[in-house]
């Protein structure tokens, strides 16, 4: 894929900041074409001197075309490279380039919300650098009885909360009620029957003693049990 392979081509440090900089960029043309006042915002952020260079012209180019593979690329990128505190200050980056006529217009919103899932900043601390932003919450678009309301209308939506899921299986930090329901596949609003019938279901598909590898599929016994006590402990949060 173009936009990915541009992206990849920079030495380490510079790849970061091309990813940065394709982030920014898509934020900017999330509700339309980004013009060259955005594109201009975006090189003064990246610290760059006077109109946006010809290369980040090319690279907003590339975000305007929409790809989500290539976007993941980037976010996945700026996950693994940054360090919490340069996250979050991206995060609030994002923010002031898709703020439109006194708020963030609705694909600048989704797009900033994804960022935070993928940084694992809480919708609480979202909120408040929202707040110390612009003075104001941030206003959800949608209906959220789905934990991912902002990101189900992608293609790729099954195969990212699928491994978001897996990752907070096999993770050891506490859970958040998001991510218990996301561990349960429960969306909000659900009852404590439903609660207590994803618990059972789950318990029993990673209990050790009750499943062979085969049912696991390949898990070792080791990981089914700390998969099992994971599920168990999504239960708790949401019960308690």
């Amino acid at each position: 894929m173009k936009a990915e392979y541009d992206l990849s081509l920079a030495s380490a440090a510079e790849e970061v900041r091309r990813c940065a900089e394709f982030y920014l960029l898509w934020v900017a043309s999330a509700d339309g074409p980004a013009n060259d006042t955005q594109v201009g915002l975006v090189a003064r952020i990246m610290a760059e001197e006077g109109e946006a260079s010809e290369s980040l012209k090319e690279l907003a180019a590339i975000a305007e075309e929409r790809e989500f593979d290539s976007l993941l690329f980037a976010a996945r990128t700026l996950r693994d490279r940054l360090t919490d505190e340069e996250q979050q200050s991206l995060l609030g980056l994002a923010m002031q380039v898709g703020w439109q006529a006194g708020q963030l217009g609705p694909g600048a919103n989704h797009i900033c919300r994804f960022l935070a899932d993928l940084f694992d900043i809480s919708p609480v601390a979202t909120d408040q650098l929202h707040r110390d932003l612009f003075d104001q919450p941030l206003y959800k678009p949608a209906d959220v009885s789905d934990p991912h309301w902002w990101f189900t209308d992608s293609p790729h939506a099954a195969d990212y909360i699928d491994e978001r899921r897996q990752a907070l299986l096999d993770g050891a930090d506490p859970l958040t009620r998001e991510e218990a329901l996301l561990i349960l596949e429960l969306n909000h609003g659900a009852g404590e029957e439903a609660v207590r019938q994803a618990y059972r279901r789950l318990a029993q598909a990673y209990h050790p003693d009750r499943v062979d590898a085969a049912t696991r599929g390949g898990v070792s016994r080791d990981k089914a049990h700390a998969r099992f006590l994971r599920v168990r402990e999504a239960y708790e949060v949401l019960t308690t």
